[in-house]
Order: C-alpha cells, then sequence, then structure tokens
C-alpha cells in the first residue's frame, strides 16, 4: 500500500478512500498506518480523512 492507493475499509464501515500519507511511526513497529480521505465520514470523526491501518485494508487499485 501507498500514497494514492483506492483503498476499502475491510472491518466496520467498509468505505473507500484515497491514501493520503503514511503516519510516521518507530522503527521497530510493524504495523503501518495511513492517513485516508475516505468518501463517508466515520461516526465518530466528523470529518473526511481518519487512519487506518494496513492489515485492516484492501487495495482497490493502485496509483502509478
Amino acid at each position: 500500500m501507498k500514497v494514492g492507493d483506492l483503498v476499502k475499509e475491510s472491518w466496520g464501515m467498509e468505505r473507500t478512500g484515497i491514501v493520503l500519507v503514511e503516519v510516521p511511526r518507530p522503527p521497530s513497529s510493524r504495523r503501518r498506518l495511513f492517513k485516508v480521505l475516505w468518501t463517508t465520514p466515520s461516526p465518530t470523526s466528523p470529518t473526511l480523512t481518519g487512519p487506518l491501518w494496513e492489515s485492516q485494508a484492501e487495495v482497490i487499485n493502485e496509483s502509478r
């Protein structure tokens, strides 16, 4: 997964979005966290941008 990819949340709301940036994490962390622009807002967040763990996402279309 990389910036610009179209992704689908594979749990919960099953919404789609575009990866905006990878959130910096400590080198010891094995999990990758991304900031995503979603098509629908989360019930817990009033904005369309939000976090997504790589393990909870499915790539629909890769950016070039």
